[in-house]
């Protein structure tokens, strides 16, 4: 599933269909979409996290951090959404996100030999505030670091609730891609039935015709 492609989709359709949800036909099945004054969510599939073990050190190295940097209060786990695993490494601050310079070629060898889709670095510093910052990097699928990530934080907001980080409902800003020079920040409503959706809001910037 590609949530900036059914978020914009969805956009578009605003003002021509009516009513606050919409459900679309996907790979994943039937999406549940909600309008709320704009803001489009999509629902996430539950998914199970679990713990994964790997080389802190490595992966350390590969970030350009330290293993210090990471929060050992957080369990390092993952999560199958599509093939094979995400990861979630979470580390201390906002500081050591923004300073993260990864290898790529280190990172792309490390999470194929972990069986590894992606890693997703996400600040602990400010959760219980609702506020958190992420960086995901696919660098083994050819994309090195992606600024705006709508799955992987979905599985984050699954990650939190299932170790009881928070409770439900609960609602976070999640920022990302800023270290890029491509800002954005995606919703994450974790609702009391305990699934989770991802929300955010689309732009048209230019619009064509095609011949039918």
């Amino acid at each position: 599933m590609c949530g900036h492609a059914t978020l914009a989709a969805v956009h578009c359709m605003l003002g021509k269909v009516s009513g606050s949800e919409i459900a679309l036909n996907s790979a994943e099945g039937k999406l549940k979409i909600e309008v709320e004054r704009n803001k489009i969510w999509i629902g996430i599939r539950r998914v199970e996290c679990f713990d994964k073990k790997i080389d802190l050190d490595e992966f350390a190295g590969a970030l350009g951090i330290s293993v210090e940097d990471f929060n050992g209060e957080f369990p390092v786990q993952a999560a199958l959404f599509e093939a094979e695993a995400d990861l979630v490494l979470p580390v201390k601050s906002h500081a050591v996100v923004r300073r993260i310079k990864p290898d790529m070629k280190k990172l792309a060898a490390l999470s194929k030999a972990a069986g590894l889709f992606g890693v997703n670095v996400v600040s602990t510093e400010r959760i219980k505030e609702g506020k958190m910052e992420v960086r995901c990097f696919f660098p083994r699928i050819g994309i090195n670091e992606d600024p705006a990530t709508g799955i992987s934080n979905g599985i984050i907001g699954y990650y939190l609730l299932q170790n009881k980080v928070v409770g439900a409902p609960f609602e976070i800003e999640s920022e990302q891609g800023a270290e890029i020079g491509k800002p954005s920040r995606i919703y994450v409503r974790i609702g009391s039935d305990g699934f989770v959706k991802v929300g955010g809001y689309a732009k048209i910037i230019s619009e064509i015709e095609v011949d039918a």
